[in-house]
């Protein structure tokens, strides 16, 4: 854990309100059914939505001394925070662990994920967001359906004469990163590797549970080789560019005519990508199956019109939002949700609790493809962090689920199934969805 005192040196050397005044008087977070909320215990990873139900009643925003993060809940207090870039830097939102041992040689530099855009606050984020934002936009993203239509075909392909598959494993855990390597220019053969190192990196940083000496030598191990690669592509897109996203970024120039970014700084951008692109997706449509098939009503509807999908998927993104948060530092000395966070403070925006806010959602807890201001929510954020890749993650969605219906029609949930997570503030990793069909 962070050292309260040390965090606030960081931003500022004279705080105008005590930090351990601040912590003292801080609510925590309410205890339900006995248990304090932990969001690496992997039960509450399934289900940590009665904690913060119970937190935005009487303690909207709480402090998690283990952590040492001040934690957001209700839905217009989480608007606030993102909307504020100013008060609410984003300069530690996915920051990576301390490293040591065979990590700190795999990395001597830092991890590179402390170069992604995620960190960057206006205007050198907006700077460099503008470099590749016509990849993800609109008209961009449509370009990509057939592309994406193959891909997913060719896994179903895979495993629909078997009666049965993993989701997650046979199809969740591969589109989003075959897909988004396709765009960044990655070869297929690597695809795989890069989707490993997509999860591993979500270990490695701030938000994720404790590591044990073996975790930490396995994660080095695959690192190595990954790491390697990845420099060696840059280099070489570098030297021969090509049609690709990678080659976009190296071939961009500074005013003065000199390249924008380092290979370093390159590879940090294509790591934050995958793990945007990969963990979200994946978990996105993973968990809306799930949803969607034990609701077979509901599933049933959109069966007899498929108009109804769309929104149906927008509902599943409120209900399960694939991201749990988002870490800001408050610049300032500021008070949210009746709570007073002294300057230098870690604030996690919890992003599944306002998509279940009782004073903006009718019967929050229940999936209802039908609900009528289904789009307030913002399970991909809003404003300067809107997820880059927000279009592209819901054209592989719907493809999947048009696909699903097409060439699945039966497909059902295997009973009794555990539901399991590896567990994280920010992106958590669905594990395995069983389906059966005749």
């Amino acid at each position: 854990m962070n050292d309260p005192k040390s965090n606030l040196a960081e931003a500022t050397s004279a705080a105008s309100y005590p930090y351990e005044k601040a912590v003292e008087a801080a609510p925590r977070c309410p205890v339900v059914h006995g248990e304090l909320f932990d969001p690496f215990d992997p039960v509450q990873a399934d289900n940590p939505y009665p904690w913060v139900a119970a937190a935005r009643k009487e303690a909207p925003v709480f402090y998690m001394p283990e952590l040492d993060v001040w934690c957001v809940t209700r839905y217009e207090d989480v608007l606030e925070v993102m909307r504020d870039d100013a008060t609410f830097s984003s300069r530690n939102a996915i920051t990576p662990r301390q490293l040591s041992g065979p990590l700190a040689e795999v990395f001597p530099n830092g991890h590179p994920i402390r170069h992604s855009l995620l960190l960057k606050d206006p205007p050198e984020h907006n700077r460099v967001r503008r470099l590749v934002q016509r990849n993800f936009a609109p008209t961009a993203v449509a370009r990509y359906e057939d592309m994406v239509r193959e891909r997913a075909n060719a896994l179903i392909d895979d495993f629909i004469d078997n009666g049965h598959c993993d989701l997650v494993a046979q199809y969740t855990a591969l589109l989003p990163v075959q897909v988004i390597c396709n765009i960044i220019g990655i070869p297929d053969a690597e695809t795989q590797n890069l989707g490993r190192w997509a999860d591993d990196t979500m270990l490695l940083l701030e938000g994720a549970p404790p590591l044990s000496p073996e975790q930490e030598r396995e994660l080095a191990r695959r690192a190595k080789p990954v790491m390697d690669w990845l420099i060696a592509f840059v280099d070489g897109r570098r030297e021969r560019p090509r049609g690709d996203l990678t080659s976009e970024l190296l071939q961009a120039r500074t005013d003065d005519g000199r390249p924008l970014m380092t290979t370093d700084q390159v590879v940090g951008f294509i790591d934050s990508l995958l793990i945007a692109g990969v963990g979200t997706t994946k978990n996105f449509i993973a968990v809306a199956t799930r949803e969607l098939l034990s609701h077979p009503e509901q599933w049933n509807d959109i069966k007899a019109d498929r108009s109804l999908l769309s929104k149906a998927l927008e509902e599943c993104l409120r209900l399960r939002s694939p991201s749990r948060g988002s870490r800001r530092t408050a610049m300032r000395d500021v008070t949210i949700g009746g709570t007073m966070i002294p300057e230098g403070s870690a604030v996690q925006i919890l992003i599944f609790s306002p998509q279940r806010d009782e004073t903006v959602f009718e019967d929050p807890d229940t999936l209802d493809i039908h609900r009528p201001n289904v789009n307030k929510h913002f399970a991909f954020g809003r404003w300067t962090h809107m997820c880059l890749g927000a279009n592209l993650a819901r054209l592989e969605a719907r493809v999947s689920f048009e696909l699903f219906l097409d060439r699945l029609p039966n497909m059902h949930l295997v009973p009794d199934q555990e539901w399991r997570w590896v567990p994280n503030m920010t992106i958590p990793e669905f594990i395995s969805l069983l389906l059966e069909w005749t």
